[in-house]
């Protein structure tokens, strides 16, 4: 459908490069058979490119999620990722980690 090609053709220039069959399946998955909406997804891919996420994989993670916490709009997904920030830096200024950004690692543990 056009929505699902506008998608397409948005997620291949943020990421800058045409997408795999693999990671047009992910987006497919997420698009048919998870029902979330081609402006969430657009939100996904572009809020991931900018902060430096270009796995179609690591994207269908972070939608998963959302759809688990029922997250259908932009909005709601940028609220909670605002959320989730500010939940890190208040556990990294704890710990006197103030100063950088958390590591993988650090993430990580901050999730669980």
């Amino acid at each position: 459908d056009e929505v699902f090609s506008q998608l397409i053709g948005v997620a291949s220039a943020y990421k800058k490069k045409p997408l795999s069959h693999e990671d047009c399946n992910i987006l497919a998955y997420l698009y048919d058979t998870l029902g979330m909406s081609g402006e969430l997804l657009e939100y996904l891919v572009e809020s991931c490119v900018e902060g430096g996420i270009t796995s179609i994989r690591t994207m269908e993670k972070i939608a998963i999620g959302w759809h688990e916490r029922q997250i259908t709009t932009p909005q709601q997904a940028e609220a909670m990722q605002t959320i989730y920030r500010q939940d890190m830096w208040k556990i990294m200024k704890a710990f006197g980690l103030g100063g950088r950004n958390p590591g993988n690692s650090e993430k990580k543990m901050m999730e669980k």
